[in-house]
């Protein structure tokens, strides 16, 4: 991926996006003239936040400007792959495995913030060994509630 945008010599970076961004539409807002090379970049980055999920808020937030990308948007993403250029060590790694069992967990923390009296959930799924799925919420529930969440996660409406 970094040959394909000629970015094999690029300079490190240690985050995949500037801190504090909140909105993307803030920089330069020239349109950028290759929207193919853009949304080519973006395809590609997607691909590889399935064994890249430090990657994947930058992502999401880049995908948004699939319709109209600016000059703005094509150095962030140029930016993401200076991050991956530095940190080509990182990823989940995907084993070959006999069975294509499925294996979930859940947890969470019953109304730990006291100030706002919400719980953190959380699960993870595996699928034949290898980590597939993880989704982590706030929840202002009853603790009795949140027991039956998370007894029922896996059950057949899913959570």
């Amino acid at each position: 991926m970094l040959k394909k945008f000629n970015m094999l010599d690029c300079k490190s970076i240690e985050t995949p996006m500037e801190q504090n961004v909140k909105d993307l539409n803030e920089g330069d807002e020239r349109s950028f003239v290759d929207i193919t090379l853009f949304r080519s970049l973006i395809g590609s980055l997607i691909w590889l936040t399935i064994t890249r999920p430090d990657i994947s808020f930058s992502v999401h937030k880049l995908s948004q400007a699939m319709q109209n990308p600016t000059i703005y948007h094509w150095k962030m993403a140029k930016r993401v792959l200076r991050y991956i250029s530095s940190t080509f060590d990182y990823g989940l790694l995907l084993y070959k495995s006999k069975g294509l069992s499925i294996v979930g967990y859940s947890d969470s923390d019953f109304a730990n913030n006291r100030a706002d009296q919400k719980s953190t959930s959380a699960y993870v799924i595996y699928l034949g060994g290898n980590f597939i799925l993880y989704h982590s919420h706030l929840v202002k529930l009853s603790i009795r509630h949140s027991l039956q969440q998370q007894r029922n996660c896996f059950g057949s409406r899913g959570c």
